[in-house]
C-alpha cells in the first residue's frame, strides 16, 4: 500500500530527453549519453537517500531531430522505457549507445518541433507523487514554429502547435497535454540563444545551463541539476 500514515511513498518519474543529431553534435555525444544514464540512475538514489520510506518507478523516452526542412525524417520519437531502479534497461542503454549524429549541421535546427512533441508525451498520472523532465540537448537554435520550416511528419502533426505562445501555454497547463503543471522540470542545454533564452525568462520551472551539449560537467552543477528535478522531500 503507498501513501500517507507511515507507509512507502512511491515517486513515479517520467524523464524524455530531447537530442540534436545534427552532425555538429557528434563530439557531444557521448557527453550526452553519459549524463542521460547518470541522471536515470542518479535521480532515484537521491530520493530515496531523504527518506527510506520511499520507492521510486521511472520510465524514459528519447525524441531526436535535425532540420526538418532538409530531412523530412529528421523528427522521431520512442515510447517510454522502463528505467526503474529495479528494471532491466538494457534496451534504453542499446538505444542510447547506437544513437548517432548524421544530420545536417545548419545553425537552426527542428527543436521546437521536438520539444513539442515531448510536452504531448503520455505522461504518467500514477503513483502517490510525479515528476514530468524534459532534457534537451542541443548546439543550436531553433526554427520558429511561425516559419514552418518543413513538413512534420505525419505521426506527429497533431502534436506540433503553430506557434511558440501555444507551445508555451501548452507548458502553462493546457487542457490538451497530460504534462502536470505541479511536477514539470525542463533543463536546457544549449546556446543562449532564440528560442531558449526566451523560453527560460517566460516559462515556469525551466533551467537553461548555456554551455555546449553534453560537456562534462561539474560535480555542483549535477547536483544543481538532480535539486532541480527531484520531488520535495
Amino acid at each position: 500500500m503507498t501513501g500517507s500514515m507511515g507507509n512507502v511513498i512511491r515517486y513515479d518519474i517520467d524523464i524524455v530527453v530531447c537530442v540534436s543529431l545534427s552532425k555538429s553534435m557528434a563530439t557531444h555525444l557521448d557527453g550526452v549519453k553519459e549524463i542521460v544514464l547518470r541522471l536515470v540512475r542518479e535521480i532515484p538514489i537521491a530520493i530515496i537517500k531523504s527518506n527510506v520510506q520511499r520507492e521510486v518507478r521511472q520510465r524514459a523516452r528519447v525524441v531526436t531531430f535535425g532540420d526538418l526542412g532538409v530531412n523530412p525524417e529528421a523528427l522521431q520519437a520512442t515510447d517510454f522505457f522502463d528505467v526503474s531502479p529495479s528494471a532491466d534497461q538494457s534496451k534504453f542503454n542499446e538505444f542510447l549507445s547506437i544513437m548517432s549524429a548524421s544530420g545536417n549541421s545548419s545553425q537552426r535546427q527542428s527543436a521546437l518541433e521536438a520539444l513539442s512533441v515531448s510536452v504531448r508525451s503520455d505522461w504518467t498520472h500514477e503513483g502517490d507523487r510525479q515528476r514530468h523532465i524534459i532534457v534537451m540537448f542541443t548546439d543550436s537554435g531553433a526554427h520558429k514554429l511561425e516559419s514552418r520550416v518543413g513538413e512534420v511528419p505525419s505521426a506527429f502533426r497533431d502534436q506540433v502547435p503553430a506557434s511558440l505562445d501555444e507551445l508555451t501555454d501548452r507548458w502553462h497547463g493546457n487542457q490538451a497535454v497530460r504534462l502536470k503543471k505541479s511536477a514539470r522540470r525542463l533543463l536546457i542545454f544549449g546556446p543562449d540563444a532564440y528560442p531558449w533564452n526566451v523560453i527560460c525568462d517566460a516559462w515556469g520551472q525551466t533551467v537553461l545551463l548555456p554551455s555546449p551539449a553534453g560537456k562534462g560537467l561539474e560535480e555542483v552543477e549535477f547536483q544543481t541539476m538532480v535539486n532541480t528535478v527531484r520531488l520535495a522531500i
